[in-house]
């Protein structure tokens, strides 16, 4: 569960999320749960709000298989993209170089290399 709460409201965050689980039916798994504080880049002197209790703190988070950090930068999930992306052509330069039929190769990089750039990218 990801929840965006402005640093006014901080130390409502355990209140808040208790609330919600209580009007859903639900149980919250403190274990799953991580706060980020999202902040401006240029902010020099930030000031944190206290920790929340049985909640770790983190710089970046996974959303739907999109890394980000606190200043909402996606520039890991890009090196990791791009890392990926050379696997895949690494792995299309060795199944061409041994010998597999140009349609196939297209369909191995639509499946592959295609799938994992466009993702989550606007059509």
């Amino acid at each position: 569960m990801q929840i965006i709460v402005p640093a006014p409201n901080s130390a409502l965050i355990q209140q808040e999320d208790q609330q919600w689980a209580n009007d859903n039916n639900l149980k919250l798994n403190s274990s799953k749960s991580c706060e980020m504080v999202v902040h401006l880049p240029t902010n020099k002197s930030l000031n944190l709000p206290p920790l929340v209790p049985n909640l770790t703190r983190v710089d970046q988070i996974t959303a739907l298989g999109i890394t980000f950090n606190n200043i909402l930068s996606c520039g890991v999930h890009v090196n990791l993209i791009t890392a990926k992306a050379a696997a895949s052509f690494y792995a299309l330069k060795m199944l061409k170089s041994h010998s597999l039929s140009s349609p196939a190769l297209r369909d191995v990089a639509r499946a592959t290399l295609l799938a994992e750039i466009t993702y989550a990218s606007r059509s």
